[in-house]
């Protein structure tokens, strides 16, 4: 219920009146209600501006009156109605819309009450691994809450978001945070229950995305670190951490005694090549087998003392070394050509086929397409493929090696690009 005083400065403000005539208020005040019981028996959608926070909702104007919204008839909802008190600053004298669901007006007063649960906003162009400003709705033992909508000044509405305490470089990091303060995130898109995706450091966006299982399979290289002489690090791809275990079940045939000593008398940044065959998620880290035979046998043999016969020194246990052997010369030849620039021809069966590429005509390889000025999506990609020509030469960078692929990329420039899509970027 909005009192007089109020009304009265309401329209002190609108006619900015020094004296003004308490007629000249009554008329006015009536052209007021009126224009707004139209709006109501027409049912249309009216803007308002939030001035002020009260116990349960909002003090807004509206029509050139005040009236009220409440927490749970605004435009958006939060989870908890304390986040409205959060946002508040960020959202007071910004103009939204609703529907008026009750106006009355008696000898002292006026009641206007909206409901701003209509569609109003436009949807957000959130674009992957692009930064963007978010306030702290919510902190809890395990995370905090983000609201980007104020980066879109709120004309895409609430747009929230869970980042997990785990990604922050150190708990100091997190707890340093508080609600209201305002944080950069970076935007990963969004998982299997549609909620999007939020982070801070972009090394942990493969496991946080999913991503980091699509690994498992390449043949990558790996760098070895000592840091001290207690311990050795193995790093991926100048990226991520990894596990070099010797197991019966990763090395079945092999001599793992050799294989453990190889792995003790690895050299600080010594370039190794290992096959990633799983993740550990507690330990951020992937877990990696050590696939190149040649590298393992001249560790060992740099190292033997002078008076140990190295041909006694077996690394397999039965007659698959030579087939092994052939295999390893094929993974080396393979690892030689990652981030070099090759020509990949493409391979139609029929109308309706995958189509497949071929690599400097040896190689099988996967396909990947991208843009520096747009972003491909899946079924873009999908159409950009069905209208290569049989025969076509593209040319791609390796990016990495799995066993039977090798994975491509293609750079394809904007000209080339509008050829098959409908859009000038």
């Amino acid at each position: 219920m909005i009192e007089w005083n109020d009304i009265k400065s309401s329209i002190d403000d609108l006619l900015n009146l020094s004296n003004p005539n308490d007629d000249t208020k009554e008329d006015y005040l009536t052209v007021l209600f009126d224009n707004l019981e139209k709006q109501k028996e027409e049912d249309n959608n009216i803007s308002f501006k939030i001035i002020d926070i009260k116990e349960q909702g909002f003090k807004i104007k509206v029509g050139g009156l005040y009236g009220y919204i409440s927490f749970y008839h605004m435009p958006w909802k939060y989870s908890d109605i304390e986040n409205w008190r959060i946002v508040y600053s960020y959202i007071k004298e910004r103009i939204f819309f609703a529907k008026i669901f009750e106006l009355k007006k008696n000898e002292r007063s006026i009641s206007i009450k909206l409901n701003g649960e209509i569609p109003q906003f436009k949807t957000p162009d959130l674009i992957i691994d692009k930064k963007y400003n978010g306030i702290i709705t919510r902190k809890t033992n395990y995370g905090i809450f983000i609201d980007l909508g104020y980066h879109f000044d709120w004309y895409c509405g609430s747009i929230q978001g869970l980042i997990h305490k785990s990604q922050f470089e150190n708990i100091v990091s997190f707890e340093s945070l508080n609600e209201g303060q305002l944080i950069e995130v970076l935007y990963w898109g969004i998982n299997e229950k549609d909620q999007i995706i939020l982070g801070t450091n972009i090394k942990l966006k493969d496991w946080i995305t999913g991503g980091i299982n699509e690994l498992i399979g390449d043949i990558v290289s790996v760098k070895v670190n000592l840091p001290d002489s207690e311990s050795k690090e193995f790093i991926v791809e100048n990226m991520y951490k990894g596990l070099l275990t010797v197991t019966k079940t990763v090395y079945p045939d092999m001599n793992r005694t050799q294989i453990k000593y190889a792995i003790t008398n690895l050299k600080n940044e010594e370039i190794i090549h290992c096959e990633i065959i799983g993740v550990n998620e507690n330990r951020k880290a992937l877990i990696l087998k050590w696939i190149s035979n040649q590298e393992i046998e001249n560790v060992i043999s740099r190292t033997l003392p002078k008076d140990v016969n190295v041909k006694k020194t077996k690394l397999y246990h039965n007659s698959q070394n030579k087939i092994e052997n052939r295999v390893n010369l094929e993974i080396v030849e393979k690892l030689k050509l990652i981030g070099e620039i090759v020509n990949v021809e493409v391979m139609k069966n029929g109308e309706n086929s995958q189509n497949k590429y071929l690599i400097e005509g040896k190689y099988k390889g996967k396909l990947s397409i991208t843009n520096e000025n747009y972003r491909i999506s899946v079924t873009e990609k999908q159409n950009i493929e069905r209208n290569l020509q049989d025969g076509d030469i593209l040319n791609c960078e390796i990016l990495s090696i799995e066993k039977k692929s090798i994975k491509i990329k293609w750079r394809i420039d904007d000209e080339e690009l509008s050829r098959f899509i409908n859009f000038n970027v």
